[in-house]
């Protein structure tokens, strides 16, 4: 056999030599002799220069566009054996485009992709974890169990917390929910989020016949929506505005069964969650109000009420009950000294006079004020009887209407009170005021025996309330302990109980009797009235009021009809008296009232 084929086994053993390689013949445009030869560079290719490419191909060769090869890429399965499916495609371009947030934030920009533009929900969920962590109505509700501490810091101070724990008043939650706050966080921390349900909310149809609707309602649709999204998301992270909304409605007389119906649309927490967070804020109110009772001008007002506490079933052995207890809140006092009040301030030994009185400046002195008030007083009398012609002849006249003057304007302040907590005794009666002060001063403000010293403290309330602090120091003035003695507590009757007060005085100076026949005395008064039931100490305010202010616009008007009777007018006819006034205008008219107050 390897005589067969002799010529194929020599040149399997015969090898080549390298000196009769043959050549390849050269071309003799291509390499001129005595140049050297340039080297050929590759072509750079970006990935702009591919991606046109690209396009360019796709356009010429095949003829498809960049949408035409999307639908078919997601849509058939490639043809070759193991292609991809149309599922996989499908997702390989999802993620290519989801994943890049360039490209999310030029789809965004673009004009034809709405408002939103393309939200990826791992974009949404960013940004309801940044509403969460900012710590605002949409983050987590805290309550601050830690700052029961110096009793005589400052109350702006006081609330920091030293671990860095973001701490919430707690009064808020029986506050006004404020929900522009709420959607002003939605659109700055959650812009995506707020255009995609702004998009969502906008109307179907644009009437032209009506004007373009608030945004304000549907801006706080959108965070009420946003609310529900986050405490979904984090039930304990985003917990805030369902716990203050829950409260809220809880304390506003909202039955269980509808806290636990909106609980289920996640709009609030349900009635025991809103029970549980109520005991954590009831213990943490017990530090506020001691904290507040401590400070240096703290004062006090309460008032006591009744209630009729009623049954759900008709029992022999139960009935309804009424129940006597005190309410009352704790507040700073704006003008008292930063030391507080003092003991050696006050001078009980000194008596208060009617000369005090009536020899005072604002009584004694008549200056332009006064006479202000008195011009303001005589055209509200005229006025009242005949308001329409007075108010013609203002409504077109430069001349303003009198004014009641402003004397030593008060700046006008937030009063920044506590509410105390359940007083159960009844502060009408004697008894029970030592167990409210009781309760006040010892157990819910705690104070040491030492602070009633040397301290002053004011309490507000009605004048009864005035006059069982009084009682008590009567009946304790021989007590050797001061705070026994309760001669370091002032009662400060209310300005409805002070206008009272100055009712019955002119009451009792100005009454008169049968015997008189003073036309100037509140007897004549009521008796030219017909008034009834109105005793001659102590009468009802309201009746009493009533005949004072009628009797002086009386007055008044006579006063004005004398002067027209005088111009040959008929004061009988209240259209001649109309038009009297209507005739003289407004500076006529203020002549008019000038005369009536000099007189």
């Amino acid at each position: 056999m390897s005589d067969q084929n002799p010529s194929r086994r020599s040149a399997r053993l015969k090898p080549t030599t390298p000196g009769r390689r043959e050549e390849q013949p050269r071309i003799a445009g291509s390499n001129p002799p005595g140049r050297r030869r340039r080297p050929v560079r590759s072509r750079v290719w970006t990935a702009g220069r591919r991606v046109s490419d690209i396009c360019k191909y796709m356009s010429n060769k095949h003829h498809l566009t960049l949408a035409e090869f999307i639908r078919v890429y997601v849509t058939t399965q490639g043809d070759d054996g193991y292609g991809d499916r149309p599922a996989t495609r499908a997702k390989r371009l999802a993620d290519a485009i989801y994943t890049q947030p360039e490209v999310l934030e030029a789809l965004r920009e673009h004009p034809a992709s709405g408002m939103a533009g393309i939200a990826s929900v791992k974009a949404l969920r960013k940004e309801m974890k940044a509403l969460e962590e900012a710590g605002d109505m949409f983050g987590a509700y805290r309550v601050d169990r830690g700052q029961e501490k110096t009793p005589q810091a400052d109350i702006g101070q006081e609330g920091q917390p030293e671990d860095g724990q973001i701490l919430e008043a707690y009064e808020c939650i029986l506050g006004d929910l404020q929900f522009e706050d709420m959607s002003k966080q939605v659109t700055t921390r959650a812009p995506l989020l707020f255009g995609l349900l702004n998009g969502l909310m906008a109307p179907k149809t644009e009437r032209k016949d009506r004007p373009p609707r608030d945004p304000v309602k549907f801006n706080r649709r959108i965070a009420i929506i946003t609310s529900i999204l986050c405490y979904s998301r984090a039930s304990e992270g985003s917990n805030k505005f369902p716990r203050v909304f829950g409260a809220f409605l809880h304390s506003n007389g909202v039955k269980r069964r509808v806290l636990d119906l909106l609980h289920q649309f996640g709009l609030c927490e349900g009635y025991k969650g809103v029970h549980r967070h109520l005991e954590s804020v009831a213990e943490q109110a017990k530090g506020t109000v001691r904290r507040y009772g401590q400070q240096l001008d703290a004062c006090v007002v309460y008032d006591n009420f009744d209630y009729r506490e009623g049954i759900k079933h008709q029992l022999i052995s139960n009935h309804a009950e009424m129940r006597s207890v005190t309410t009352g809140k704790v507040f700073r006092g704006a003008d008292i000294p930063s030391g507080g009040l003092k003991r050696s301030m006050l001078h009980r030994e000194v008596p208060l006079t009617i000369e005090d009185l009536l020899y005072s400046p604002g009584a004694a002195i008549y200056d332009e004020s006064a006479a202000k008030i008195d011009t303001y007083f005589i055209a509200e009398a005229i006025r009242s009887a005949y308001p329409k012609s007075v108010k013609s002849i203002f409504s077109t006249s430069p001349i303003p209407y009198p004014a009641m003057p402003t004397v030593e304007l008060l700046e006008l302040r937030k009063t920044d009170s506590k509410t105390l907590g359940p007083i159960l005794f009844n502060e009408g009666t004697l008894d029970g005021s030592y167990e409210v002060v009781e309760s006040i001063y010892k157990h819910q403000f705690q104070l040491d025996d030492a602070e009633f010293d040397n301290r002053l403290f004011l309490a507000f309330g009605d004048q009864k309330t005035s006059s069982l602090i009084r009682s008590m120091q009567a009946e304790q003035v021989d007590a050797s302990a001061a705070y026994d003695r309760k001669d370091w507590l002032i009662g400060v009757a209310a300005l409805f109980h002070l206008r009272m007060n100055f009712l019955w005085l002119m009451q009792k100076t100005h009454y008169g009797n049968m015997e008189q026949q003073d036309a100037s005395t509140l007897y004549h008064n009521i008796n030219f009235w017909g008034r009834k039931n109105i005793p001659a100490d102590r009468a009802a305010f309201q009746v009493l009021e009533e005949l004072v202010l009628h009797s002086f616009d009386a007055r008044v008007v006579g006063l004005l009809y004398t002067r027209l009777e005088q111009r040959s007018i008929d004061t009988s006819e209240q259209g001649e008296v109309d038009r009297a006034i209507q005739k003289m205008g407004a500076r006529g008219f203020m002549e008019l009232v000038e005369d009536v107050r000099k007189s």
